[in-house]
């Protein structure tokens, strides 16, 4: 899959209030303003937990980019002892006391019976309202919802409104139907007479990943067109009633690459806590009852690292730096068609996509896949064996996603490089081929079908002292390992010293010889908790492994004052309607157990709000093609002098730092802050140049009378056909197209090729394309790391159109007479203006032109402008 822009200017709105420029006059009139992106989690308040409990989960989420959390509430009184205001009254305390900043805000379910009950929505916010974690935008006490309509809310917040009180809402509400993902018509339908409502935020859950990416970007343009707010939903995984196939972390890391290209202003995680879903980002529990949903937990820490590192790059909009090789994987542990189950409680089998009153819709978009994404410092080797299958794949440096179809056994995965290997561990579950009453319990919590995470990471390993380890109830030494047998209170306690709070790779090696699968407690100490709550833990799973040694791997949080790990067999007394699947279940020697530390993400710094610049050092090449239209002849042999271009298109934010009035021709086109400006004329492109050059600090390059270069500028100005052919064409290498001589495929650019003249699919489709992201297509890039040389939009030259002239040349620039009647254009756009994309087509239009949706422009600088800026 195409990786989205590495450079979002998502940050010009970090930096950059409202500036515009009138005739020469170049100067910002107001100062830079600061807009905040903030990353919430949708957190379950029905879980109810003690103060200690709420101060770690805001801890480790803020530990991974997440900011606050979104309070969903189910119920609510005026009483200060009512379950849910008491809850959320601690929540409130423990944010203030972890005094980190942590913001929360209350998300009014409208499910609850009572949640619209008379007073309720104000009391809620004059809790709250002046509590110094209550987040708030400008000045304003935010307020979500989940579901109901716009008059339920209405009439308490105008009330609130009249008392003094003017609440910023921001909710996700119930559409007339339920589409799916958004139309434009279903958000401006949302917003139609509620001008009192702040903005939108979907809940993004029961639909597939390119549904949610494609509602966020819907929820985001119309929002903003109507100077609304609005909060992107996403979700690491659903399975609840509709199991969602979201392909591991490719699927969770693209939502995010779509939100932070399109701009939202914040972000909901869905969710934090919600386990009975198989969407919860919060991997463990800490309170009693102990075994409380230990069988849900199907999720380490894998994807709230992966939140950390694309939560920066949606603060920073810069994609931040990769310092640690690690590898995520994901999958399900039983084929889509194993739907069998087994009920105790009925002494039968029964079928999950039917029985009782949840069920599990699994649909034909579910892919019986192993998924695993590499974060790679360099390229590397990831090795995947399962089944007696082994597969390799070469993987580049960044992030990479791969595949292959399950099989029955552990998925064992390994990463080298240069012939050292950097690790190696085995899946936390055995994939079943068959179905037994072990495998199978039934359950109406959706056991069946949920996805398990796991990760690994390199680094140096630190191997906990197993000679040291104390021993509990029936538990023996076996060699150098410990056997843990099933039994209540069976188990090992690890002395651990010296570690910092963080995440680590916890390696477990292990033999489990028995046919079915182990599971025990791991348990640690370490924060601060309340009398009588549990230290907190994660189930360690052990598939069989015969008489092999495997290891399992998960990511799990440690702590400066964590003293011992521990694994125990846990089984509790009998209970009324227990679970089968509640108790632990031993067999397993354990051989070791290492720590690696996982590097948290380095928040990169702010990108700068100028066009990124491409070095290219002089040289000569061959300009035109005798097999092209008549303008490309005749070929000449042209020298440059060393330039810098625009690693880009010039953006939308950073034109209309130059012209922020320029805003209002957003549209369906081209809307985004990282989209390519459209609409401009060649004179528009030409004063953004002079612009840009005084605030950098270079002279002007175009007299602005007759729009001729002034001798001697240092200053920004379009690239010449010279300089855009020669880089395009591989400076030299004489390619076809920017990425080499292979014919045009939709992997390498924004571009519909003949599609876009053909009418009979217009009637069809009747859809509207439009540009993309600059930096979309890293496949489409030129040789020097140059961006959308062929598609997205065609782009202004500074050259006046003409034939070319005979003979060498050097450092052509044709300027002609003044007023020309045409200037030159450049690479393939998106649709048909431009139709080739080869790099020695040429086209034109009037440099008056008012704009096209074809057209834009990118920059370049003389060697002296180039050596000016790399100097401050």
């Amino acid at each position: 899959m195409n990786l989205f822009p590495s450079r979002f200017f998502l940050v010009c709105s970090l930096f950059f209030g409202v500036m515009w420029m009138s005739g020469a006059n170049l100067k910002a009139e107001e100062s830079p303003q600061e807009k905040k992106h903030m990353v919430f989690g949708h957190y379950m308040v029905c879980f109810f937990n003690d103060l200690e409990f709420y101060k770690r989960e805001m801890e480790l989420a803020q530990r991974h980019g997440v900011d606050g959390f979104a309070l969903n509430v189910g119920q609510w009184s005026q009483k200060d002892d009512e379950p849910y205001v008491a809850a959320v009254t601690r929540m409130y305390e423990a944010a203030k006391q972890l005094g980190t900043g942590f913001k929360l805000f209350i998300s009014a379910d409208a499910n609850g019976g009572n949640i619209f009950g008379d007073g309720n929505i104000r009391n809620m916010v004059n809790r709250f309202k002046d509590h110094p974690n209550q987040f708030k935008h400008e000045g304003k006490p935010v307020l979500s919802a989940w579901a109901g309509f716009p008059v339920n809310y209405q009439k308490e917040l105008d009330l609130l409104k009249n008392e003094g009180t003017e609440v910023c809402f921001v909710p996700y509400l119930s559409p007339p139907t339920f589409p799916g993902n958004w139309s434009d018509r279903t958000v401006r339908w949302f917003y139609k007479d509620h001008e009192w409502m702040s903005g939108m935020f979907y809940f993004a859950a029961d639909a597939t990943a390119a549904e949610i990416i494609r509602t966020n970007a819907t929820g985001a343009r119309v929002s903003h067109e109507l100077g609304k707010v609005y909060m992107a939903g996403l979700s690491p995984g659903f399975n609840s009633p509709n199991l969602r196939d979201f392909r591991g972390m490719a699927g969770y890391g693209a939502m995010w690459e779509g939100l932070i290209q399109d701009g939202a202003d914040w972000v909901e995680i869905v969710t934090w806590s919600d386990y009975q879903e198989d969407s919860n980002l919060m991997p463990f529990r800490w309170s009693y009852p102990p075994m409380a949903e230990q069988y849900l937990l199907s999720k380490d820490e894998s994807a709230l690292d992966v939140t950390g590192y694309y939560a920066a790059w949606f603060k920073t909009g810069v994609k931040p730096e990769i310092k640690q090789d690690k590898i995520y994987f994901v999958y399900r542990n039983r084929s889509r068609d194993l739907t069998q189950a087994w009920s105790a409680e009925k002494q039968a089998w029964v079928d999950v996509r039917t029985e009782g009153a949840k069920v599990d819709q699994i649909h034909d978009d579910v892919q019986d896949e192993i998924y695993v994404t590499a974060f790679l410092t360099a390229p590397a080797e990831l090795t995947v064996e399962i089944g007696g299958t082994k597969k390799t794949f070469n993987q580049p440096a960044g992030i990479s996603h791969v595949s292959l179809p399950m099989q029955g056994g552990v998925p064992h995965f390994s990463l080298d490089r240069k012939g050292k290997n950097l690790l190696a561990v085995d899946g936390r579950k055995e994939i079943v081929t068959e179905a037994t009453k072990e495998n199978s319990v039934w359950g109406f919590l959706h056991l069946s079908n949920r996805t398990w995470t796991g990760a690994a990471a390199a680094g140096k390993a630190v191997e906990l002292p197993l000679d040291k380890a104390e021993l509990t109830g029936a538990s023996i030494r076996e060699g150098k390992g410990i056997s843990i047998p099933t039994g209540s209170g069976n188990g090992m306690s690890v002395p651990v010293t010296g570690l910092k709070t963080g995440t680590y790779n916890v390696l477990i090696r292990y033999r489990n010889s028995q046919p079915n699968e182990a599971r025990l407690t791991l348990k640690a100490d370490g924060p601060e908790r309340a009398k009588g709550t549990v230290p907190h833990f994660i189930p360690a799973f052990f598939p069989p492994t015969g008489n092999e040694s495997k290891t399992t791997s998960v990511f799990w949080s440690l702590y400066d004052t964590t003293s011992f790990l521990s694994l125990e067999c846990q089984i509790p007394k009998e209970e009324k309607n227990q679970h089968p699947w509640v108790p632990d279940r031993g067999g397993v020697v354990i051989e070791s157990i290492e720590l690696v530390a996982v590097l948290p993400v380095e928040m990169p710094s702010v990108q700068s709000a100028w066009p990124q610049m491409v070095a290219i050092p002089g040289g000569s090449f061959k300009m035109g093609s005798e097999k092209g239209a008549l303008d490309e002849k005749p070929i000449r042999e042209v020298k440059l002098a060393p330039f810098a271009i625009g690693k880009y298109e010039i953006t939308n934010a950073e034109f209309e730092q130059f012209n922020p009035k320029h805003a209002i021709y957003r549209d369906g086109y081209s809307w985004r802050d990282s989209d390519p400006v459209i609409y401009v004329s060649w004179f528009d492109s030409a004063k953004y140049c002079n612009w840009l050059s005084i605030q950098r600090g270079l002279t002007a390059a175009y007299d602005e009378k007759t729009w001729k270069l002034i001798p001697d500028s240092n200053g920004f100005r379009l690239p010449s056909e010279a300089q855009w052919e020669f880089v395009a064409s591989g400076r030299g290498e004489g390619r076809l197209y920017p990425w080499g001589n292979e014919a045009p495929d939709k992997s390498r650019g924004q571009f519909s090729l003949e599609e876009s003249m053909d009418v009979q699919n217009a009637l069809r489709g009747r859809g509207i394309q439009s540009v993309a992201a600059v930096g979309s297509y890293p496949s489409g890039a030129s040789r020097d790391g140059v961006m959308d040389l062929a598609g997205n939009v065609a782009e202004w030259n500074g050259d006046v159109y003409g034939d070319y002239a005979g003979g060498a040349q050097v450092d052509p620039v044709v300027e002609g007479a003044e007023n020309p009647r045409y200037r030159a254009i450049r690479g393939g756009s998106w649709g048909y203006y431009n139709l080739s994309q080869r790099v020695a087509d040429r086209e034109f239009n009037s440099p008056g032109y008012p704009g096209y949706i074809y057209m834009g422009f990118r920059v370049a600088l003389p060697e002296a402008g180039w050596k000016q800026i790399q100097n401050k």
